[in-house]
């Protein structure tokens, strides 16, 4: 399955601790199109993973320092991940939430696969992704920390009860991993069969913070609609690729028509007149995406009508209840009234 990019807040993780350790990633801003400063830059914003693993490469090579992948781990958190994050957030424990990070794992913006196993009293939490035994310098980069960062969000989770029991990796050591032995608990071995993180199995029992089932179940579907916007789509309409690119922005705020162009590589003047061309309208596609998703939140019960204005980024219940007037006809309680009766 292809990646959607790997999200901006990823990105500026990265960039961050190149520079704390005095690196310039100048020319590779330039070469794909970011400013030097990204505090502009909109968060929707996901750069090619491939373009990822040369950042990997640009800072390595000029900083050679091996905890550059464990720094950044600890520099994302999880919500920076969005509908990712909370989807994972919001599960009932450790074994649902790794479950949901395997099945998502594309919408972080990884390429590869995570995959889950359970042995005797052991968890392990396995990565692959092409190029061998031996990839090369960024993926190796990525790769290490992809499995520090499945620590650093159980850790968030779970706090110290998140354990380590090994680490493994396919590839050669670096020349120092001291801070691997540090971050992790234990010292790597590298040169091994497997990209894992081995954890007590006790670990995916351990239940999390509940949030209401049905937001828990509203963050699951608007998580599957985004992976399936990924798959190779069978209507090619212009209509259809700007309703994928709203399904796949930040559940709170959908994007707007400059940045759903970007996405799109149209400018704004073409995405409205080929639009216009299929009888729609940017504003009509938004408003129905953002419609269906009231529609989903309404009808589960105990979601009150200030979460639901809240989930859709709504400044208050009152311009919540006036949209939702002009979509529907109805009140939200009103429609929620008659659809649960």
């Amino acid at each position: 399955m292809p990646s959607p990019g790997i999200p901006i807040a990823k990105v500026q993780a990265i960039l961050d601790a190149g520079r704390a350790r005095g690196a310039s990633a100048h020319a590779w801003l330039c070469a794909v199109g970011l400013p030097d400063d990204l505090t502009g830059v909109s968060t929707e914003h996901r750069v090619p993973a491939e373009r990822v693993v040369e950042l990997w490469e640009v800072l390595q090579r000029e900083v050679r320092d091996p905890a550059l992948p464990i720094d950044v781990a600890q520099r994302v958190r999880i919500d920076a991940y969005d509908i990712y994050g909370l989807a994972l957030l919001t599960c009932r424990d450790v074994r649902a939430a790794l479950g949901r990070a395997v099945r998502y794992f594309a919408l972080a913006g990884n390429t590869g696969r995570l995959w889950v196993t359970e042995d005797g009293d052991e968890a392990s939490v396995l990565h692959d992704r092409p190029g061998g035994a031996q990839p090369r310098l960024g993926l190796r980069c990525g790769i290490e920390c992809v499995l520090a960062q499945v620590l650093h969000t159980l850790r968030q989770m779970v706090g110290e009860a998140a354990l380590v029991r090994r680490v493994t990796f396919r590839h050669s050591p670096p020349a120092d991993v001291s801070a691997h032995a540090r971050f992790f608990g234990v010292t790597p071995r590298f040169g091994e069969r497997e990209n894992a993180l081995v954890l007590d199995r006790a670990l995916l029992s351990v239940e999390l913070p509940r949030v209401h089932d049905s937001l828990t179940s509203f963050f699951e579907r608007h998580a599957e609609r985004m992976l399936a916007s990924l798959r190779e789509p069978t209507d090619t309409s212009v209509s259809a690729a700007v309703r994928a690119a709203l399904a796949g922005g930040p559940f709170d705020v959908l994007p707007d028509l400059a940045a759903v162009a970007r996405s799109l590589a149209l400018s704004e003047r073409t995405l409205r007149r080929r639009l216009a061309d299929e009888g729609q309208s940017f504003k009509s596609l938004r408003d129905e995406s953002l419609r269906e998703r009231a529609l989903s939140l309404l009808a589960a019960p105990r979601v009150s009508l200030v979460e639901v204005a809240f989930v859709l980024g709504f400044s208050d219940q009152t311009a919540f209840h006036r949209a939702f007037k002009r979509w529907t006809g109805k009140t939200p309680q009103s429609w929620r009234r008659d659809a649960l009766t």
